[in-house]
């Protein structure tokens, strides 16, 4: 299941866990690389955060319930899960 463009973007933290990270996958195929604003979930353990020029940053309360039904993080959050579910599959079988 892939749902955008994926980019090798400049290496940020995750907030939540600290792994290092450096791939942006867009949530439409018109663009990949990422903008002021826009939100990350983290691969590794699906924390949010929105881009910023220097980072990333932890969203706002007023964010956390405007992100809460968009279909976009919907659908990244969906796309994380299955890359962690075939991650699992090559990993343990």
């Amino acid at each position: 299941m892939k749902i955008g463009q994926t980019t090798k973007i400049d290496k940020f933290q995750c907030l939540n866990c600290g792994h290092t990270l450096d791939l942006a996958t867009s949530t439409t195929a018109e663009r990949a690389l990422p903008i002021p604003g826009d939100v990350s979930i983290c691969v590794y353990c699906g924390h949010l955060g929105v881009f910023e020029e220097y980072g990333l940053r932890d969203l706002t309360s007023s964010e956390i319930y405007e992100v809460a039904d968009d279909e976009r993080v919907l659908a990244a959050q969906k796309n994380r899960q299955w890359v962690v579910d075939e991650v699992r599959k090559k990993t343990y079988s």
